[in-house]
């Protein structure tokens, strides 16, 4: 807890000098040695109440001087004159002296205690970090087990009534299989239970030895009919089946039918070395989302800075650690293989919540599947920094006034208005809910890093144009937020296809790493003195063509993402594209096409620039919508030096025959075509040389896949969805082939061809 309080303290002077150009760097290399001792301090076991007590006390403080330097930092930055900005700095200078006093001097008192305990042992919640001489008879529990015990026994006595499924997965050799037969023997588990039964698989399993071994728990009577006859024997009843040792899914496909769902209580109890084979077996997990995962800890100053990393990228290395260590578990990758969504199991998330609430540091408020309700709630001190989940309008009720440090309403509240109370909250997502109109309070929250807002507004003309547009009048004064680092604005879908009117005020807020808008036009798009190199920006979604001229794409020199997104008129002129080059660290770029009901039916094909006009380090290129590309715009983007992942999605090119020409596509690596209307597809080996990943989705009209395809050495995988069998079928027989004249193998994978 003082860890993560003492990085984001040091996170927010490091955004403080960036924008007042003070040098606070005497404070910053203080709170890193001081920070090095918690990181580098023997975690203890024993009475633990004075140590915890004085981290809360240090935690308090940088909570509380985070506030501070955020406020007397915008002061110097708005200061009219010399002689406010000079007050203003040595009021900033002043209140850090005293804060980092108080810090220091509780430090002085926890290390003492944590000196004096330095012979204590580490104790661990972590059920993959115990050693291995840990594994003993059941009746002596591993210590440090206490916790999992707990929370499984919970979840296999209470719970839902539905069948669920419950995993115990790590190494093996550390205690999997004595804390399941703890589980099993519990006197409560065996009161709960009308059936009780268990079985090993281990890696060499037989399916029949499996039915028998738990038949012989059941019944004395097996017979060849063993499946039918264990699920008539569990049919009705309430039960506990333990596999123990169980390594593949195949494994659990040969068994999983033999156990009825009463929904009565019936639990089953997996052991696994294998994330992947309880993530099957149990789809009671946690969706997370890593892109917005990231952005969350960017903000929340979790990270550790580290040199010749983006901040970004240091998230993006915790993430891969938190999967090796079996924590979380990879769910959905992207085409081109990068992590999109993760899972997370019931059981640790439950660990996590318990352990975070504890802290007062997570609270989920409102969600009836979490033991914290609403009147549990209560008992946190919202004069903390907590960071609050709510899921409904009661839940929202019992915050009002708080101190939260962040705030992620999950409810989907239509014609919401927020009474924006919470004016310490530096995460505020009110993207599931529908705000009638911009908030007039969010200029007050000075502290903002993070604002997602869905706007449903009234409408109204927009000057000059046949659109109706939504104007967002109040969002003029969201320049006052210098803290802002990601802005995401989203229109109700029932208002899809009109377009935001926002204020070019938009682009001078000197923090903002991630833009997201939908369709939108700036009012006065001209250029002024306020508008700054927005050096820190990162990611812009949302950019209407008609304002990619140079002299705005050079405001952000950063840039590693790009959307380009309007309407077909928008992208009648392409002059834009040859000011692309100016983006000279975009490395993904997508052109998006709002496609509207009143737009002309006849589409008016894209004309790219020569290759030199885009960015010189592009490697990911998107095309997604009504483009109508010439087969001969496609050559040209074969010709981008460093391109290696293309999607052309929704019509992006026209005509029925995509012969691929002169060199090709020499450096691509992962191609996605996805509801394109081409027929014939003419390609060779040499046209793809280094091709990895093929996918192909909604191609309903293509016949098949290039066979020379089968020459490509460096293919991997062929995923097809919702194309027609022949295609399904040349892909077999590419994979036959390289198989046959290469003695390799290439994955690939066909759903619902016809």
């Amino acid at each position: 807890m003082a860890y993560a309080a003492i990085t984001s303290l040091m996170r927010t002077i490091r955004q403080s000098m960036e924008l007042i150009g003070c040098d606070l760097q005497p404070f910053y290399k203080k709170l890193e040695s001081l920070r090095a001792i918690l990181e580098k301090s023997c975690n203890i076991t024993g009475d633990l109440e004075a140590l915890t007590s004085l981290e809360a006390e240090i935690a308090e403080v940088a909570y509380t001087t985070e506030d501070t330097v955020d406020s007397e930092s915008r002061n110097i930055f708005l200061a009219q004159n010399l002689q406010k900005r000079s007050r203003a700095m040595w009021e900033l200078f002043f209140l850090l002296e005293l804060a980092l006093e108080c810090i220091d001097s509780t430090m002085e008192q926890w290390m003492a205690i944590s000196d004096s305990m330095k012979d204590l042992k580490l104790q661990t919640y972590s059920l993959a970090s115990l050693p291995d001489h840990v594994v003993e008879p059941a009746e002596n529990i591993m210590v440090g087990h206490e916790t999992e015990f707990e929370m499984m026994l919970d979840q296999l006595a209470r719970g839902e009534r539905e069948l669920e499924v419950v995993s115990i997965v790590g190494m093996g050799g550390i205690g999997k299989t004595t804390l399941a037969t703890k589980l099993y023997s519990d006197r409560c588990i065996m009161s709960r239970f009308d059936i009780r039964a268990k079985v090993t698989v281990s890696q060499e399993y037989c399916a029949r030895n499996v039915l028998l071994g738990l038949l012989s728990s059941i019944s004395d009577e097996p017979d060849d009919q063993l499946a039918d006859q264990l699920q008539k024997l569990l049919k009705g009843k309430r039960y506990l089946v333990v596999i123990d040792d169980i390594w593949t899914t195949e494994a659990w496909d040969d068994i999983k039918l033999c156990f009825p769902d009463c929904n009565n209580g019936s639990r089953i109890l997996l052991t696994t070395r294998n994330v992947e084979v309880a993530e099957y077996a149990s789809s009671e997990d946690e969706r997370i989302h890593v892109n917005k995962l990231v952005e969350l800890w960017v903000v929340e100053g979790f990270l550790n800075e580290e040199e010749g990393k983006s901040i970004e990228d240091v998230a993006k290395t915790c993430i891969n650690e938190l999967i090796d260590r079996s924590l979380i578990f990879i769910r959905d990758l992207s085409f081109c293989g990068t992590i999109e969504i993760c899972g997370m199991h019931d059981v640790i998330r439950e660990l996590c919540l318990r352990e975070a609430r504890n802290m007062n540091f997570v609270n989920v408020i409102g969600k009836k599947s979490d033991q914290n309700s609403c009147a549990q709630s209560m008992l946190c001190s919202f004069k903390s920094r907590s960071r609050i989940s709510i899921h409904n309008e009661e839940g929202l009720a019992w915050c009002r006034n708080s101190e939260a440090h962040s705030i992620i309403m999950m409810g989907g509240f239509k014609f919401f208005t927020l009474e924006l109370s919470f004016k310490l909250v530096r995460v505020l997502d009110l993207s599931m809910t529908s705000c009638e109109i911009f908030p007039s309070g969010i200029h007050s929250l000075i502290h903002l890093r993070y604002l997602a807002l869905s706007i449903y507004p009234r409408l109204g003309p927009y000057p000059g144009s046949s659109y109706e547009a939504i104007p967002l009048s109040l969002i003029d004064m969201i320049s006052s937020l210098c803290y802002l680092q990601t802005l995401k604005l989203y229109p109700c879908l029932s208002r899809f296809e009109c377009p935001f009117i926002l204020p070019s005020e938009i682009l001078t807020m000197p923090q903002l790493r991630n833009l997201h808008l939908a369709w939108n036009y700036l009012r006065n798009h001209e250029l002024t003195e306020k508008c700054l190199v927005l050096k820190n920006l990162q990611y812009l979604r949302g950019l209407n063509p008609r304002y990619c001229t140079g002299s705005f794409l050079r405001l952000f020199p950063n840039l590693k993402r790009l959307q380009i997104f309007g309407v077909q008129e928008d992208f009648l002129d392409c002059k834009y594209l040859f000011a692309l080059r100016y983006l000279y660290e975009l490395e993904k770029l997508e052109f998006g096409n709002l496609r509207r009901r009143h737009f002309r039916k006849t589409d008016v094909p894209m004309f790219l620039p020569p290759p030199d006009a885009f960015p010189p380090n592009l490697k990911n290129l998107t095309f997604n919508g009504n483009f109508v590309l010439a087969v001969k715009e496609l050559s040209i983007v074969g010709k981008l030096p460093k391109l290696e992942v293309l999607e052309l999605s929704n019509n992006a090119f026209k005509g029925n025959e995509w012969e691929v020409v002169e060199e090709g596509f020499p450096r691509l690596k992962f191609l996605f075509l996805n509801r394109v209307h081409i027929q014939y597809w003419r390609a060779s080996s040499d046209h793809f040389p280094y091709l990895e990943r093929l996918f192909l989705r909604n191609c309903r009209y293509l016949d098949s896949i290039p066979q020379d395809f089968a020459d490509i050495t460096t293919l991997a995988l062929i995923d097809i969805r919702r194309c027609q069998q022949s295609v399904g079928n040349s892909a077999k027989q590419i994979q036959q082939h390289i198989q046959d004249n290469y003695g390799s193998s290439i994955e690939v994978h066909t759903h619902d061809l016809f």
